[in-house]
């Protein structure tokens, strides 16, 4: 009886354990390298709660578009293909270089949420650096959960200083100034 008793104390805090974990760790799902220009990635999940990365490294200032859309397919009131609590956030890597930490900085603005055939879409400008967009939600669809995400990255030409703009005109005004003396 002892026995008995014990492995359903066991039985028990095993099933309290499972429904009360919190999200998986955020997982590398792909590194979209040095300086990319258009990127995307087709997620097929298995059932249950997903965390991933996808990381980059920007070399200058870029105009950056980063989406996310989620599919689902139900048939006859069962949800075969389903995500729930979709989001995802743009993240700058943190003073120990390292995606995914504490140190991270989400990027105002970028975080979005998205779900079943719900697309999320944010665009703004970034400076030079590693960055990384994570995607978390829970596939709950008997089959699981798809997502595309999808991402543009187009440089900026820096914005002339207005020191650089008074030196064009000194310069103009004294090549004018020259061409003046020698016609008189």
């Amino acid at each position: 009886m002892k026995l008995k008793a014990t492995s359903l104390g066991a039985l028990a805090l095993l099933a309290a354990s499972a429904t009360s974990q919190a999200a998986p760790p955020a997982q590398l799902y792909a590194d979209w390298g040095v300086d990319p220009t258009v990127k995307n990635a087709v997620v097929q999940l298995a059932p249950g709660a997903f965390n991933h990365m996808f990381t980059f490294i920007l070399g200058a200032n870029n105009l950056s578009t980063v989406s996310t859309v989620s599919s689902a397919f139900s048939l006859l009131g069962t949800d075969y293909v389903s995500i729930a609590n979709g989001s995802f956030g743009l993240y700058a890597f943190g003073a120990d270089n390292l995606a995914g930490t504490g140190d991270d900085v989400v990027i105002p603005g970028s975080t979005k949420s998205f779900g079943n055939d719900v697309f999320g879409e944010t665009q703004l400008t970034l400076a030079a650096g590693s960055y990384y967009v994570n995607v978390t939600g829970n596939a709950n669809g008997t089959l699981g959960g798809k997502y595309i995400v999808a991402s543009s990255f187009v440089a900026t030409p820096p914005v002339p200083e207005p020191q650089t703009y008074a030196l064009m005109l000194a310069g103009l005004a004294g090549l004018g100034f020259i061409a003046k003396r020698r016609s008189s």
